[in-house]
């Protein structure tokens, strides 16, 4: 399981066993870091795809099943400055792939950046082989689609889409994940959403149509061009969520079944067309604000304010407030918990989110 390296001064021509003799290509490094617990690292930079051709010099690339790339700064591990790997003038193609088998490794892709160039019909990263389960810190930016994925599995971490057509298209398990500024949807067919954010985008924030047993949970939807959170069907839950500031409603759930959504705790705040499109969905404790929530919405700070109808309204509302047998929670309602005393433990602060600029 020897690990392998990639610089913008190696060549191709090397052994990729050191840096000092580094491959110039994550193409030529998965082509060669084959077997499964085999590791990549790929220091800071920009690689420039030349080729559409898989596994190649210069070409896209497709991890093998347990195979691990991982992008790091100066030093293994730092997760610093996260290397970009580059379309260039190349069209219609997917810069990334990860594999995976039933009951092995998964593929792996930590601290990493695709740039599509803004060009046509460029995929950053596709983890549509079912038991893909790993990609953390990952960054895909003017690309068509930043992640796309399918339902049955995968897992993503801490991962973005700025600046892309669709966000993050049929991904089974999104935690802390940010779309913002995509010119359609931010979060397109999901089966799970936690902590995470779709802000400014051209269309619907978080949108599910005809997938059962979608949860949304502790998500935010501020300011995208169509609904905050538009989920079909009535077998799913949602819950501690908040919608500010969309074109039309905050919450279309569950479609005009009178059976409607799940839907619990989620909040509203100037949503142009008002909080729910159909009155037949199952809200309760349905929190209507009277003040924006957020400390700097516009430079994307979405932690809750203190103030009086916003975010102090939010700070300590999460459902549920305890559980059957527990002490009381201090959950707070949306993506980020507060750390002010009270509060929940500072995750997912905005300030520090790695993807978050």
């Amino acid at each position: 399981m020897p690990d392998y390296y990639v610089t913008t001064s190696g060549s191709d021509s090397n052994t990729g066993l050191s840096e000092a003799l580094a491959f110039a290509s994550p193409g030529k490094a998965c082509a060669t870091a084959t077997a499964s617990g085999d590791r990549i690292f790929v220091k800071s930079g920009t690689y420039t795809l030349t080729s559409t051709t898989n596994n190649a010099n210069g070409g896209r690339f497709t991890l093998a099943v347990g195979v691990r790339m991982e992008g790091y700064n100066s030093t293994i591990g730092d997760l610093g400055t996260a290397p970009v790997i580059s379309a260039g003038s190349l069209t219609s193609f997917t810069m990334g792939t990860l594999n995976a088998s039933f009951n092995v490794r998964p593929a792996q892709l930590v601290n990493i950046e695709f740039n599509g160039q803004s060009n046509s019909a460029v995929v950053g990263v596709n983890n549509v082989a079912i038991y893909t389960r790993f990609i953390n810190r990952v960054l895909a930016r003017n690309c068509a689609t930043g992640f796309s994925g399918t339902l049955a599995d995968g897992c993503l971490f801490n991962c973005a889409a700025i600046s892309c057509g669709t966000g993050f298209l049929n991904q089974y398990a999104l935690i802390g994940c940010i779309a913002r500024a995509c010119s359609s949807y931010g979060f397109d067919k999901y089966q799970t959403a936690i902590h995470c954010i779709a802000a400014n985008n051209g269309n619907t924030g978080f949108r599910s149509a005809n997938t059962i047993g979608t949860s949304t949970i502790n998500c935010t939807s501020h300011g995208n061009t169509n609904y905050g959170f538009d989920l079909s069907y009535d077998i799913g839950i949602i819950g501690n969520c908040i919608a500010t500031s969309n074109t039309l409603h905050g919450y279309s759930l569950g479609g005009s079944s009178p059976n409607g959504m799940p839907a619990f705790n989620n909040a509203n705040w100037n949503n142009t067309s008002g909080a729910n499109r159909f009155t037949s969905a199952v809200e309760i404790g349905q929190i209507n604000l009277s003040a924006n929530p957020f400390t700097d919405s516009t430079n994307l700070d979405f932690t809750l304010n203190n103030t009086s109808g916003g975010g102090a309204l939010l700070r300590s509302a999460g459902f549920p407030g305890s559980i059957l047998g527990g002490n009381a929670g201090f959950l707070d309602v949306g993506c980020y918990q507060a750390a002010a005393s009270g509060g929940g433990g500072g995750v997912f602060d905005p300030l520090n989110h790695p993807l978050i600029n």
